[in-house]
């Protein structure tokens, strides 16, 4: 059977290895998310290649070692009772 829309994907975390549960439009959650692996990053754009892997944030953000929090609230726009959203 293939796949038909985006709405029949299904996603498995690249950090935990469970599946993530897509999040309902409006619901404020981020799920799933993705991380883009860039290769040869110092190299010019024609000689770099990229590859997508999926994850759950809460999953990002206790694996990743990073300088600051994971700003949620910029990767959320569009959250629920978000007064700038029309």
């Amino acid at each position: 059977m293939g796949i038909n829309s985006v709405d029949d994907l299904q996603y498995q975390c690249c950090l935990c290895g469970d599946g993530i549960e897509k999040s309902a439009e409006g619901d404020g959650q981020v799920d799933p998310c993705a991380i883009v692996l860039i290769a040869n990053w110092s190299k010019p754009e024609a000689e770099q290649a990229s590859q997508q892997f999926f994850c759950h944030l809460a999953c990002f953000k206790k694996t990743v070692w990073h300088n600051g929090p994971v700003d949620v609230e910029l990767l959320v726009p569009f959250a629920a009772g978000d007064p700038d959203v029309s």
